[in-house]
C-alpha cells in the first residue's frame, strides 16, 4: 500500500501498488528554487490551459475548470476515456499564446486573469 498526494486541494488516500511496482528515488544533485523561477509554475499552467480549452471544446464552463483531473470529473469519464479525448482535441506541439486566445475567445487581458499565474 502506498500514499497518493493530491495538492489542490490537499488530501491524501491510500493507493494498492501492482505486484513488482517499484520506486527509484534518485537525487540529480542539482538545485532549483522552485519559488524564484517559472519552470515549474510553466507546466501548471499548460495543464490548466489544456483542461479549459476542452472544457470549451465541450461546452462546459470551462473558467471554473483549473485541472485535468477536475475536467476528468465534469466529463464523467474514465482515465483512458479521458487520454483519448485530450489526443482527439488537443494538436501535437505547443499552442502559441495567440492560439490559446483563439481557442477560449478571450482577450490578453481575460486570460491572464483566468487562467495565468504570476510566475
Amino acid at each position: 500500500c502506498a500514499k497518493a498526494i493530491d495538492f489542490s486541494p490537499l488530501r491524501c488516500k491510500d493507493v494498492v501498488l501492482p505486484l513488482g511496482a517499484v520506486f527509484v528515488v534518485a537525487h540529480s544533485l542539482a538545485k532549483l528554487n522552485k519559488a524564484a523561477t517559472s519552470d515549474y509554475n510553466c507546466r501548471v499552467v499548460e495543464c490548466r490551459l489544456a483542461a479549459q480549452i476542452i472544457a470549451k471544446k465541450k461546452g462546459l464552463n470551462w473558467i471554473n475548470i483549473k485541472r485535468l483531473g477536475e475536467l476528468q470529473s465534469a466529463l464523467n469519464v474514465d482515465l483512458p476515456i479521458m487520454i483519448a479525448i485530450v489526443k482527439e482535441m488537443l494538436h501535437e506541439g505547443p499552442y502559441s499564446k495567440q492560439e490559446v486566445l483563439k481557442e477560449l475567445d478571450v482577450s490578453a487581458s481575460e486570460l491572464g486573469k483566468t487562467s495565468l499565474t504570476p510566475n
